[in-house]
């Protein structure tokens, strides 16, 4: 009876701290360079200069995730903290800026996009940690969490979707990609330059 105690009383501890019950949820992401939204699952071209922006809505109350790794190796961060809270129906810009190379002439620029419905704390750890200090062990282990985190892509239901996003002249309907069926996300955008 003891045992039995003890295991529901873990069981329950387990739930409570979010991993069992990750509820999924559906969002829809886009990229938005000269006013229009691309949708991800097409190639992004981008031009050295051009300015862009990486857009979430979501269904649910999510948390955002996104590191730019620049093909010098180094990682880069949009200046709001991580990680970002995407509020449930709201269109959020969680990256923004003007596509920049890294300084070397050709290469690939990875942007690591991760979204949850819960906080991934060993990938904020990870983040913290590469911000306070840029060692190699430092950026191993952030790829590492980066890659570590479970992605059930072969289960997604995803579709080209159109959500009121922001752009210059104000909101309007912009063409994303929607991705329904799992609780966590991820995705890596390359561009090639």
């Amino acid at each position: 009876m003891l045992k039995k105690t003890l295991l529901i009383a873990f069981v329950c501890f387990l739930s409570a701290q979010g991993l069992f019950a990750q509820e999924a949820f559906t969002w829809s992401l886009a990229v938005v360079k000269n006013n229009e939204g691309v949708p991800f699952d097409e190639a992004v071209a981008m031009n050295n200069g051009e300015a862009f922006s990486i857009q979430v809505h979501a269904d649910k109350d999510c948390y955002a995730y996104i590191v730019l790794e620049e093909a010098n190796g180094n990682m880069e961060f949009y200046d709001k903290s991580l990680p970002y809270k995407v509020k449930a129906g709201v269109t959020e810009i969680v990256f923004g800026g003007k596509f920049s190379t890294s300084g070397t002439s050709h290469g690939q620029d990875k942007l690591y996009v991760v979204v949850s419905a819960v906080e991934q704390k060993r990938l904020k750890d990870a983040i913290d940690a590469y911000k306070k200090d840029k060692t190699d062990v430092n950026t191993r282990r952030l790829r590492d969490r980066l890659f570590s985190i479970k992605d059930p892509k072969e289960s997604l239901e995803v579709q080209v979707d159109s959500f009121t996003g922001s752009i210059r002249s104000g909101d309007k309907a912009i063409a994303g990609t929607k991705y329904s069926g799992a609780a966590v996300y991820t995705k890596t955008i390359v561009f090639e330059h």
